[in-house]
């Protein structure tokens, strides 16, 4: 990686990659699990939504574990980058480019979906209101009658 051969630069520069990589393909499996969560929010199929939803918290937990590895990492990167051959730079910032538009992507889907829920749920409430609705006038037509409220009047009385 350095010109001076395999050193302890190398061995943090390895390992942020690795991070990076991990990182890397967890936002493409968040992304790849965005597609399906909005197959299954326009499906309405909320067990299997709960569970990919349950998948994603795990991915987001791991990079945020592995955000703080970063952050270490970087510190030594801004000192040492001018270290490093153009292959290592080249990899590090595709990887970071990378996760930056994977994340922008993920995102941007969250959004749609949030309003795709937002949107279920002004139906829905619509729908019970109307419910409701139909309800009250069925007691008001029913009243407190008593037991021959509820027949229609026909020809004979």
């Amino acid at each position: 990686m350095s010109q001076s051969g395999t050193n302890a630069n190398d061995s943090w520069c390895v390992e942020l990659i690795n991070v990076l990589v991990r990182q890397h393909d967890a936002v493409r499996e968040l992304s790849e699990l965005a597609s399906r969560q909005a197959d299954l929010i326009e499906a309405g199929r909320t067990d299997e939504l709960l569970t990919l939803l349950g998948r994603r918290q795990e991915l987001i937990d791991q990079f945020t574990v592995d955000q703080q590895s970063i952050g270490q990492y970087m510190e030594t990167l801004d000192a040492k980058i001018d270290e490093l051959d153009d292959g290592t730079r080249g990899r590090i910032r595709e990887l970071l480019d990378g996760i930056g538009e994977g994340l922008e992507k993920v995102m941007q889907a969250d959004a749609r979906d949030q309003q795709s829920l937002k949107t279920a749920q002004q139906e829905t409430h619509q729908d019970l209101s109307r419910l409701g609705n139909a309800r009250q006038a069925q007691h008001a037509y029913v009243g407190s009658g008593g037991k021959d409220a509820r027949r229609f009047p026909d020809r004979q009385g």
